[in-house]
């Protein structure tokens, strides 16, 4: 259901995007932004604002950004991805330096702080490799709820 909205929210914005004629860039890249570990982003920019969404090795993601100085972005993420932290949705905000001052082109890095929602995910794979029962009291489950998460990306728009 919130991959359905996801998508529901990025189709909704591109068709408003679009109507104001903005252009759009691809780029790769490392962290959440990029949805996850490394992944593809494809976004429709202008000078000031950017709609974004990608596909990663392990996630998705979708965010605006919002360049209010020449060099710098501030905006929003939204994706979920599993890999062997094990949490899956996270949401946050983030702060860009672009050393070029344009969305369209060059190196990003950016700094994402946020909260992530853990789940059973490792607990289901690794247990169920070793045999390991989630009932058992040395193994404890990842269930923690909302925690604080910070993540660094960097990428490469074309």
């Amino acid at each position: 259901m919130k991959k359905l909205f996801s998508a529901v929210l990025f189709l909704v914005a591109c068709s408003n995007v679009a109507a104001q004629g903005l252009k759009y860039e691809f780029g790769l890249g490392y962290g959440w932004a990029y949805g996850g570990l490394i992944g593809g982003q494809f976004a429709f920019v202008n000078d000031y604002h950017r709609i974004r969404t990608s596909l990663g090795a392990f996630g998705h993601s979708v965010g605006y950004d919002y360049k209010p100085f020449k060099n710098v972005s501030v905006g929003l993420s939204y994706g979920s991805f599993v890999y062997f932290s094990a949490y899956e949705d996270y949401r946050g905000i983030r702060l860009s330096y672009l050393p070029t001052g344009d969305f369209r082109k060059g190196v990003e890095i950016a700094i994402e702080a946020g909260t992530a929602d853990y789940s059973t995910v490792w607990d289901d794979v690794v247990g169920a490799f070793f045999g390991i029962d989630e009932d058992d009291e040395d193994f404890q489950s990842l269930d923690e709820k909302n925690k604080p998460v910070v993540n660094l990306s960097i990428g490469y728009s074309f």
